[in-house]
């Protein structure tokens, strides 16, 4: 693991501990997110790259759901909204701080939803859970 890589996931290890009073509870958490973004990566290079039947399709997509499911009740437990970019170029798992959306209230009101104005502005603004 290199400089850079070290430092992201003390990063996310750092705001999951701020945002919690439990810190093994706290470091577990972020762990699950990083493996969760890693599967949701992989997904996202399956849809991508491979033919699939639609068996295989829907099969994926269920599990695509079942593991955005399961960072939404992460998140939730840290005041965060959970976002999935489904490109696999990048990180899959983004929180994005209960404070920040509202911070932000009218300009997501003028784009429609959170969703939209994530994929517009936020990534700046996102805890990115790349797995390292």
């Amino acid at each position: 693991m290199n400089k850079d890589q070290e430092e992201r996931r003390r990063n996310i290890y750092r705001f999951m501990i701020e945002r919690s009073d439990n810190t093994p509870e706290a470091l577990k958490d972020a762990a699950y997110l990083m493996k969760q973004n890693h599967i949701l990566r992989n997904i996202g290079l399956r849809f991508c790259n491979e033919n699939m039947t639609e068996e295989e399709s829907e099969r994926l997509k269920r599990r695509e759901e079942n593991a955005c499911k399961r960072c939404e009740k992460v998140a939730s437990r840290y005041g965060c909204r959970f976002y999935y970019q489904s490109d696999p170029r990048g990180a899959a798992v983004y929180l994005m701080p209960s404070e920040i959306i509202e911070a932000h209230r009218e300009e997501i009101e003028r784009w429609g939803s959170v969703e939209a104005w994530l994929e517009s502005h936020y990534y700046p603004l996102a805890q990115s859970f790349e797995y390292l």
